[in-house]
């Protein structure tokens, strides 16, 4: 979020546990420097891929991904990843009327304001070349969101 870049990272054979937000990915253009440096402009947050993910006892907030208009999240590969998580109790949000966030703290708590994510298995938003394959998430109590929300998301494979 301030001019960084992350490419080419995996992650492989992880156990998620008790975890609000399993997966978290944010790009934005916070651009937070030192008095006197100049601002960087948006980082790269691209070809991540998570596999062989499972945990149970996650918390409802539910996992997502979000990038900027101007510069999206590239190539995330979810692979056999299996989660189970807590249903939501609050308001479904709309993913539309969810701002772009703009300068805070890239942390999955962003929202809690608002409430839990639009989608209980993944909210996507301003993200280019998303795989999902054997991705699934498993609420243990019915939940009123979608599985999915997908805005601004191109090259989506499911």
């Amino acid at each position: 979020v301030d001019g960084g870049t992350l490419e080419d990272f995996w992650i492989t054979d992880v156990d998620i546990q008790r975890a609000w937000s399993p997966l978290f990915m944010r790009l934005e253009d916070r651009g937070r420097v030192k008095p006197g440096d100049p601002k960087p402009g948006v980082g790269t947050l691209r070809r991540v891929v998570m596999e062989h993910i499972t945990g149970t006892c996650n918390g409802p907030r539910g996992s997502y991904f979000i990038g900027v208009p101007e510069k999206p999240i590239e190539d995330v590969i979810l692979h056999d990843v299996h989660l189970e998580q807590f249903a939501s109790v609050k308001p479904v949000l709309n993913a539309d009327s969810i701002d772009e966030l703009r300068g805070i703290y890239p942390d999955a708590h962003m929202i809690d304001d608002l409430g839990d994510a639009p989608a209980y298995a993944l909210w996507a938003r301003h993200v280019k070349g998303l795989y999902l394959a054997d991705y699934e998430v498993t609420p243990v109590q019915p939940d009123p969101r979608p599985a999915y929300v997908f805005s601004d998301v191109e090259d989506l494979h499911q």
